[in-house]
């Protein structure tokens, strides 16, 4: 099996920013963790508009253990007549 770094061992912005050279990758990184009391976009809630029938579909698989936290709230907002994807 290959071995490779894990995210978590590089502990600088400069150690993943070299491991994304070494992958010739081009990402943007920021030099620091934008935290939720600085606004980070990551930290709002967002509101999903889905179908009764999706929201069935994600309490059947909440209630089978695969359970996923959130960071944010979420907000689910029901419409009449629409079917899932």
């Amino acid at each position: 099996m290959a071995e490779y770094p894990k995210i978590a061992q590089l502990k600088t912005v400069a150690a993943f920013r070299e491991r994304l050279m070494e992958l010739g990758l081009s990402l943007p990184v920021d030099e620091t963790i934008l935290t939720a009391a600085a606004g980070s976009p990551l930290a709002q809630p967002i509101e999903l508009v889905v179908s009764a029938s999706a929201i069935a579909g994600v309490f059947i698989r909440w209630k089978a253990g695969m359970r996923t936290p959130t960071a944010a709230p979420v907000n689910i907002r029901c419409v009449a007549g629409e079917t899932s994807a």
